[in-house]
């Protein structure tokens, strides 16, 4: 009993000699710093923090991992841009991750209600050169490689969206493709009763 006791003072002793904490620590979590809303839809940075997408699609096959988005500079003008970091998670070629990120490139913003679905900005998703260059020259990318998705937007887009008041951001490969990522009610096929003032010869003249 005495041995545990000056055991137990012991280490005390030198927990408070050494600075060691009493406990193991757990080691933190990786944060992933792209932020995603309850509806599962991709948040965008500051100062368009209300407008929620669908660019975390991408991540669906495995290919890529979005990992951060924000307000930066592009290209040798330092052109501003919403950017997105996309970590690559298997050796690829260039040419399979420009196909994929082809499938994003139509972007519009959208001022959504219960009622309707207004168009505020349309733009495009761009990408770094290099991954155009690599699939030009039948390139690879490494496990692990870092890349870069953005969109343009100068002060006057900045100023014509917030004016709209958006709330969606869909990507697309087109804007025919825009309602798949939105819950949107089917419109009922309406169905016309033929009068028979309308027969002529046995044949109906009917328009759908």
């Amino acid at each position: 009993m005495q041995i545990s006791i000056l055991r137990t003072v012991v280490v005390a002793v030198l927990v408070s000699l050494l600075g060691l904490p009493l406990t193991a620590e757990t080691p933190p979590k990786k944060r992933r710093l792209y932020k995603t809303t309850k509806t599962g839809r991709s948040q965008l940075p500051k100062p368009l923090d209300r407008v929620t997408g669908n660019l975390h699609e991408l991540e669906q096959n495995g290919l890529l991992t979005v990992t951060d988005v924000r307000i930066d500079t592009v290209g040798i003008d330092r052109q501003n841009a919403i950017v997105w970091t996309l970590n690559v998670n298997r050796l690829v070629t260039c040419r399979r991750v420009v196909m994929h990120l082809e499938a994003y490139r139509d972007v519009r913003f959208y001022h959504e209600t219960e009622q309707s679905l207004i168009e505020v900005h349309k733009t495009r998703l761009f990408y770094d050169e290099v991954i155009k260059v690599g699939a030009a020259n039948a390139e690879r990318l490494p496990r692990d490689s870092i890349i870069r998705a953005f969109i343009f937007l100068d002060v006057g887009d900045l100023v014509r969206i917030k004016r709209g008041e958006p709330n969606q951001v869909i990507f697309s490969r087109s804007g025919e493709n825009l309602f798949r990522n939105i819950d949107q009610v089917k419109p009922v096929k309406k169905t016309y009763k033929v009068p028979d003032s309308a027969l002529i010869k046995g044949r109906a003249r009917r328009s759908y």
